[in-house]
């Protein structure tokens, strides 16, 4: 068994892998975080990305040295130093020795470890070389560090996409419960508006029905000999999610507009609150028309009060009168 690897964080450093590790669903059977395999995820396929950001670093800073006798070995030694004290002067402006993880390598990860071991350290210790790597990766945007965890996956959808396949997906909870995957005409990988998370959206072409699945919910994607089919009423909703959200299936009772009428306060609310908010098509005063699902709707007004009020469909109205009835009965 390969022995762990400490390596010491800020806090903010810390916080942020914890809540990607939960926000991207890696957990054991028992319910607790799977720490260890989000690290070596992670190690996995960010490695050689920042392996390149390092070597782009590491060329600007040799650009602006003055020749050093032509010896391109002392040149490239002075500019790793100067690289490794500039990552440590922000390593320790950060309060770094705050908290530690501890993970262990498994087997997908060894190669890579062991690469990085005997040809990336370049003078940092291995301790450093991983704290680099992690504050590397919570330096960007939640949407992009999941599509580096979930790398394969993306690489997967992408290749049956530009080829024209459909593809054979299986999702965790199905793997878990044993039931099989479904045959799917994969659509497009699209970004939730907040930019926080990926979703597959696609054709259940048995049922004609559209298909929105977060990627870090997908446990395998086979590509499939068969060449991707949408239906034409199914590839409108598919677009349509695109332009709301990603993460709201239509169903097909859902084929007419929402009208909401605001409140001054009603307005204001809709100018501020941002995440899931669905985007008129229309706006006629205090009347705001939607082309959006009814439960991106209802999830987003709810909280809205008297400060929206619900004109059509009337299907939806019922289901914002039952919303509201539930929680009076709740608190009485």
């Amino acid at each position: 068994m390969e022995e762990k690897i400490r390596v010491n964080l800020s806090k903010r450093t810390y916080n942020l892998l914890m809540k990607d590790a939960e926000n991207f669903e890696f957990f054991k059977k028992d319910g607790s975080l799977n720490k260890n395999a989000f690290i070596n995820r992670l190690i996995i396929n960010y490695q050689n990305d920042y392996s390149l950001k390092q070597r782009e670093m590491l060329d600007i800073i040799e650009d602006n040295l003055f020749e050093l006798n032509d010896k391109y070995s002392l040149l490239e030694e002075t500019g790793y130093n100067i690289l490794n004290k500039l990552n440590l002067y922000v390593s320790d402006s950060d309060e770094y020795n705050d908290v530690h993880i501890s993970f262990r390598p498994i087997r997908e990860s060894l190669n890579i470890i062991d690469f990085i071991e005997h040809h990336e350290l370049k003078g940092s210790s291995r301790s450093n070389y991983y704290r680099m790597m992690f504050d590397s990766y919570c330096s960007l945007p939640q949407d992009k560090r999941e599509r580096i965890i979930f790398r394969n996956l993306i690489e997967k959808i992408e290749e049956a996409i530009l080829d024209n396949r459909k593809i054979y997906l299986l999702t965790k909870n199905n793997y878990k419960r044993g039931f099989p995957g479904v045959t799917l005409s994969p659509f497009s990988l699209s970004l939730t508006k907040e930019e926080l998370f990926n979703y597959l959206l696609a054709e259940l072409n048995q049922y004609k029905a559209c298909r929105s699945t977060r990627l870090c919910r997908i446990q395998s994607i086979s590509i499939l000999k068969e060449n991707r089919e949408f239906s034409e009423d199914v590839l409108e909703k598919l677009n349509k999610m695109e332009f709301n959200g990603p993460q709201y299936a239509y169903t097909d009772e859902e084929n007419e507009l929402i009208k909401i009428q605001l409140s001054e306060e009603g307005i204001k609310k809709f100018k501020q609150y941002y995440v899931h908010r669905p985007v008129p098509i229309e706006i006629n005063n205090d009347i705001y028309v939607f082309n959006c699902t009814y439960t991106q709707a209802l999830n987003y007004f709810a909280r809205f009060g008297e400060d929206a009020i619900i004109l059509s469909p009337d299907s939806l109205k019922k289901q914002f009168k039952d919303f509201y009835q539930r929680a009076l009965e709740k608190m009485l």
